[in-house]
């Protein structure tokens, strides 16, 4: 979070005070994005002379990914629930099984479970607007 520990920018008192509060509670992940350890299940967003702020909007259970868009529709078609998330890494499409969506973790939890027990492993991923 280099934009706060910059001197040289000058935040309004109110938006320090956002940033602060965000900075106590939040970890940076490598993706550069600040999410809140103990949010409330909503998106905020804030953005104050070019620096803003991106909270946790929920969670979901990844079960695969795959570089073929045929292969995740293939999987997702099998398990009730899924779907498939795109996105870009280093140029190339990477294209995610996901299963549900859970405003709080202990659901995204128990939904795990059940997936284990037909017989699919999967991973707890936070969603992010």
């Amino acid at each position: 979070m280099a934009f706060i520990a910059d001197p040289s920018r000058r935040l309004s008192n109110t938006m320090t005070r956002f940033v602060d509060f965000i900075r106590r509670f939040t970890t940076i992940c490598s993706f550069g994005l600040a999410v809140m350890a103990m949010a409330p299940p909503v998106v905020v967003a804030a953005s104050h002379g070019g620096v803003s702020v991106t909270v946790r909007a929920g969670y979901t259970l990844q079960v695969a990914a795959f570089s073929s868009r045929a292969q995740a529709d293939e999987l997702a078609a099998g398990i009730a629930g899924t779907w498939v998330q795109e996105l870009r890494q280093e140029g190339r499409p990477i294209f995610r099984v996901n299963y549900g969506r859970f405003n709080e973790r202990s659901e995204a939890v128990r939904a795990q479970w059940s997936l284990e027990d037909q017989g699919y492993k999967s991973f707890i991923q936070q969603l992010f607007s």
